[in-house]
């Protein structure tokens, strides 16, 4: 997987990390601590083997993506191009990316909700190494 692909990914998962905490106030002492104490066992997770599988998990899902999806996904989010660019190199229009893009990251979105604990986790262990 590309340096970008991560990076965006990692921005991602932190970004949607943060909108779950933010909205779930109550829970956060609770569940800090469980975070905080699984961090702290080093045997619970085997980072290489954790960030493999959760690489093939996303690529699994950016692969199932119908083409045209996944095709001004990449655009996007691996290539860094704007929307206008898009829809010039595509022949379609401005609209038709946004809601490509759209249905795209809902997608995704659904694809990986199973895994999104399993993310927060491993982003977090990274960050405190």
């Amino acid at each position: 997987m590309g340096k970008t692909c991560k990076s965006y990914l990692f921005t991602s998962v932190y970004n949607r990390s943060l909108n779950l905490i933010r909205d779930n106030q109550k829970f956060i002492s609770h569940e800090e601590a469980s975070v905080r104490h699984l961090i702290a066992d080093d045997s619970t997770f085997s980072n290489d083997l954790e960030t493999a599988e959760l690489e093939s998990l996303i690529k699994a899902a950016l692969q199932r993506l119908p083409q045209k999806c996944r095709e001004v996904f990449e655009l996007s989010r691996f290539e860094g191009r704007k929307y206008a660019e898009i829809a010039e190199q595509l022949n379609i229009s401005v609209k038709t990316v946004e809601a490509q893009m759209s249905k795209a990251l809902h997608i995704l979105k659904e694809e990986l909700k199973n895994y999104l604990m399993i993310i927060i986790l491993l982003l977090l262990k990274n960050m405190h190494q």
